[in-house]
Protein backbone atom coordinates (compact mmCIF):
# COMPACT_ATOMS: atom_id res chain seq x y z
CA UNK A 1 0.00 0.00 0.00
CA UNK A 2 1.42 3.37 -0.99
CA UNK A 3 1.77 6.34 1.33
CA UNK A 4 -1.09 8.15 -0.45
CA UNK A 5 -3.38 5.14 -0.02
CA UNK A 6 -2.56 4.90 3.69
CA UNK A 7 -3.12 8.62 4.19
CA UNK A 8 -6.37 8.56 2.24
CA UNK A 9 -7.64 5.47 4.06
CA UNK A 10 -6.96 7.23 7.36
CA UNK A 11 -8.61 10.43 6.07
CA UNK A 12 -11.63 8.42 4.94
CA UNK A 13 -11.97 6.77 8.36
CA UNK A 14 -11.53 10.09 10.17
CA UNK A 15 -14.19 11.76 8.02
CA UNK A 16 -16.64 8.85 8.37
CA UNK A 17 -16.15 8.83 12.15
CA UNK A 18 -16.71 12.59 12.23
CA UNK A 19 -19.97 12.24 10.30
CA UNK A 20 -21.23 9.45 12.54
CA UNK A 21 -20.31 11.25 15.76
CA UNK A 22 -21.83 14.55 14.68
CA UNK A 23 -25.06 12.93 13.52
CA UNK A 24 -25.34 11.12 16.85
CA UNK A 25 -24.69 14.37 18.75
CA UNK A 26 -26.94 16.66 16.74
CA UNK A 27 -29.93 14.42 16.05
CA UNK A 28 -32.69 13.75 18.53
CA UNK A 29 -34.42 10.68 17.15
CA UNK A 30 -37.13 10.41 16.16
CA UNK A 31 -37.28 13.74 14.39
CA UNK A 32 -40.63 15.40 13.78
CA UNK A 33 -39.98 15.63 10.04
CA UNK A 34 -37.68 14.11 7.46
CA UNK A 35 -36.62 17.65 6.57
CA UNK A 36 -35.16 18.08 10.06
CA UNK A 37 -33.05 14.94 9.62
CA UNK A 38 -31.91 16.03 6.15
CA UNK A 39 -30.75 19.43 7.42
CA UNK A 40 -28.54 17.81 10.07
CA UNK A 41 -27.30 15.26 7.52
CA UNK A 42 -26.31 17.97 5.02
CA UNK A 43 -24.33 19.89 7.64
CA UNK A 44 -22.58 16.77 8.96
CA UNK A 45 -21.81 15.58 5.43
CA UNK A 46 -20.29 18.97 4.58
CA UNK A 47 -18.12 18.83 7.71
CA UNK A 48 -17.06 15.23 6.96
CA UNK A 49 -15.98 16.15 3.43
CA UNK A 50 -13.99 19.07 4.86
CA UNK A 51 -12.28 16.70 7.34
CA UNK A 52 -11.47 14.35 4.47
CA UNK A 53 -10.10 17.13 2.27
CA UNK A 54 -7.95 18.40 5.13
CA UNK A 55 -6.33 14.98 5.69
CA UNK A 56 -6.34 13.43 2.21
CA UNK A 57 -3.24 13.24 0.05
CA UNK A 58 -3.19 13.12 -3.76
CA UNK A 59 -6.67 11.64 -4.19
CA UNK A 60 -6.57 12.89 -7.78
CA UNK A 61 -8.95 10.21 -9.06
CA UNK A 62 -11.28 10.93 -6.10
CA UNK A 63 -11.34 7.21 -5.33
CA UNK A 64 -11.37 7.71 -1.56
CA UNK A 65 -13.75 10.65 -1.73
CA UNK A 66 -16.23 8.44 -3.62
CA UNK A 67 -15.80 5.79 -0.92
CA UNK A 68 -16.58 8.45 1.68
CA UNK A 69 -19.78 9.37 -0.17
CA UNK A 70 -20.83 5.70 -0.17
CA UNK A 71 -20.00 5.33 3.54
CA UNK A 72 -21.99 8.46 4.41
CA UNK A 73 -24.93 7.23 2.32
CA UNK A 74 -24.95 3.91 4.19
CA UNK A 75 -24.77 5.65 7.57
CA UNK A 76 -27.55 8.03 6.53
CA UNK A 77 -29.77 5.08 5.58
CA UNK A 78 -29.16 3.59 9.04
CA UNK A 79 -30.11 6.89 10.70
CA UNK A 80 -33.25 7.05 8.56
CA UNK A 81 -34.25 3.54 9.64
CA UNK A 82 -33.67 4.46 13.28
CA UNK A 83 -35.79 7.55 12.72
CA UNK A 84 -38.63 5.62 11.06
CA UNK A 85 -38.79 2.71 13.53
CA UNK A 86 -40.76 4.50 16.30
CA UNK A 87 -43.23 5.87 13.73
CA UNK A 88 -43.74 2.43 12.22
CA UNK A 89 -44.33 0.90 15.66
CA UNK A 90 -46.81 3.65 16.54
CA UNK A 91 -48.71 3.23 13.26
CA UNK A 92 -48.84 -0.56 13.63
CA UNK A 93 -50.22 -0.20 17.16
CA UNK A 94 -52.89 2.24 15.93
CA UNK A 95 -53.89 -0.05 13.06
CA UNK A 96 -54.17 -2.99 15.45
CA UNK A 97 -56.22 -0.91 17.88
CA UNK A 98 -58.55 0.29 15.12
CA UNK A 99 -58.72 -3.17 13.57
CA UNK A 100 -59.88 -5.00 16.71
CA UNK A 101 -63.54 -3.89 16.50
CA UNK A 102 -63.55 -4.65 12.77
CA UNK A 103 -62.15 -8.14 13.37
CA UNK A 104 -64.77 -8.75 16.03
CA UNK A 105 -67.53 -7.57 13.68
CA UNK A 106 -66.33 -9.82 10.88
CA UNK A 107 -66.24 -12.79 13.25
CA UNK A 108 -69.76 -11.97 14.48
CA UNK A 109 -71.12 -11.76 10.92
CA UNK A 110 -69.39 -15.02 10.02
CA UNK A 111 -70.79 -16.71 13.12
CA UNK A 112 -74.31 -15.44 12.40
CA UNK A 113 -74.07 -16.53 8.77
CA UNK A 114 -72.89 -20.01 9.70
CA UNK A 115 -75.51 -20.27 12.46
CA UNK A 116 -78.35 -18.96 10.31
CA UNK A 117 -77.53 -20.92 7.16
CA UNK A 118 -78.91 -24.26 8.40
CA UNK A 119 -82.07 -22.50 9.66
CA UNK A 120 -82.62 -20.84 6.29
CA UNK A 121 -82.10 -24.12 4.45
CA UNK A 122 -84.61 -25.90 6.67
CA UNK A 123 -87.25 -23.28 5.81
CA UNK A 124 -86.84 -23.80 2.06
Amino acid sequence: MSLAQRENSAALQKAADHYSQQMALQLRLPTDTLHELLIVHAECEKEAVAVFMEHSFKDDEQEFQRKLVVAIKEMMEAFMLQNEAPSVRHCQAEVEKLGEPLSESVLMVLFLFLWAQPLLRSQE
